[in-house]
């Protein structure tokens, strides 16, 4: 989740230190470590996911989990960031063309997922608000500069 949240982050940030006049390089050097996040976030859920299978060590239970409520978030967001894993390379950006970045984009919809399936699986939420309340502000502060941005100046 941590680094889910770092790779979301990434474009907030940058907007806000430009903002903030805090230098040409530092808002740089976090996009272009942008892929280098993502692709460890999609590890990080592999090794999860791996470890899950292993600790389960049973077809049956793993099949059962998947249709309940509290994992199928979970295997949405997997499932996404392998799309988004396999396609973050050169190769992926030139065979897809202009549907790399729309299919970039559901990123959010595996970062909800990925909460989802935290907030379902934990008894205790302190960490899950801890980490999505930081993230909300950042997105929410990307979309208002966004919205307010002259027509022409939208990307």
């Amino acid at each position: 989740m941590r680094l889910l949240i770092l790779t979301l982050a990434v474009t907030p940030l940058r907007i806000l230190m430009k903002q903030l006049h805090m230098g040409p390089r530092w808002p740089g050097w976090l996009l272009k470590r942008r892929r280098d996040l993502g692709m460890a976030c999609f590890l990080y859920a592999l090794l999860h996911l791996t470890a899950y299978l292993l600790r389960q060590w049973n077809i049956h239970v793993v099949l059962f989990d998947l249709g309940s409520a509290a994992y199928m978030p979970g295997w949405f967001g997997f499932v996404t960031l392998l799309a988004l894993a396999i396609t973050s390379n050169d190769a992926g950006v030139h065979w897809l063309g202009r549907w790399w970045k729309p299919l970039q984009r559901t990123v959010y919809l595996s970062a909800i997922a990925v909460f989802l399936h935290w907030f379902l699986i934990r008894q205790n939420h302190d960490g899950l608000w801890l980490h999505l309340i930081p993230l909300l502000v950042l997105e929410g502060y990307r979309v208002l500069h966004n919205v307010t941005r002259p027509a022409g100046m939208r990307h």
